[in-house]
């Protein structure tokens, strides 16, 4: 039986989850509880995953280094995040962390190889992660963003660790402040996305060693990326 994702409600959630050094397009619909992706060592093959239900959020990143992304599901109600690690034959590991009003912000902020447990409060702003180099001691205290906008962490700089960027749908508006600085300075950007247009977690689509901002419209099924190898010009494709 094929099994196809419904338009309404899917939700992007790309990485690199063949471990070949390119991110995969992939989404999450909810109501099948299934993760759909393109693997792009496969030239592009489907290939899907039953995992999870409504109640929760898709996550990707990879956990437990070993070059593959592991999916992973964060429920804000139960304040749980939970992984199911690619180098343990997807065996499932949780955590607390987050909670009402938290979103999902995920990455690899020690620069250890291992994508650190992390949450965004758009109320204040706020970010706290679990830093895994650190035995996964919590870490927070810096604020980007706030209302309106969504976590899209990522190591845009290619530093080896994620920046917080944050992503305002309405006009289309990205804003990020660098680890290479410290997290002190921030640069700004619009006109690439839009209201119908979610942002991708921060993947490396063009192999450089920098992460692409990137938008999906889940309803007419385009993705689009702006290419940093590229001087950010943005590639498009039907999903």
């Amino acid at each position: 039986m094929n099994v196809t994702p419904s338009a309404i409600g899917v939700l992007p959630i790309p990485g690199d989850f063949d471990g070949d050094g390119q991110a995969d397009p992939a989404v999450y619909d909810p109501i099948a509880g299934r993760w759909f992706m393109l693997l792009s060592s496969q030239s592009s093959a489907l290939q899907t995953l039953a995992i999870g239900d409504a109640t929760c959020v898709p996550v990707s990143g990879d956990f437990d280094a070993d070059q593959k992304s592991d999916p992973a599901l964060y429920s804000a109600a139960a304040g749980q995040m939970a992984v199911w690690l690619s180098d343990s034959g997807y065996a499932m590991a949780s955590t607390p962390l987050g909670g009402a009003g938290w979103l999902a912000a995920s990455a690899d902020y020690d620069g250890d190889g291992k994508t650190d447990p992390g949450v965004y409060h758009p109320a204040s702003g706020t970010w706290m992660v679990l830093l895994s180099a650190s035995a996964y001691a919590p870490a927070s205290g810096v604020t980007m963003g706030g209302a309106g906008f969504v976590p899209v962490p990522g190591d845009y700089d290619g530093d080896g660790k994620a920046d917080l960027m944050v992503y305002q749908p309405g006009a289309g508006f990205w804003q990020c402040t660098f680890s290479a600085q410290g997290y002190t300075t921030s640069q700004g950007a619009t006109g690439f996305g839009g209201p119908t247009m979610a942002a991708l977690a921060g993947g490396d689509y063009d192999n450089d060693g920098k992460a692409d901002p990137a938008v999906c419209d889940p309803a007419a099924r385009i993705f689009s990326v702006m290419l940093s190898g590229s001087n950010y010009s943005v590639s498009s494709m039907n999903w």
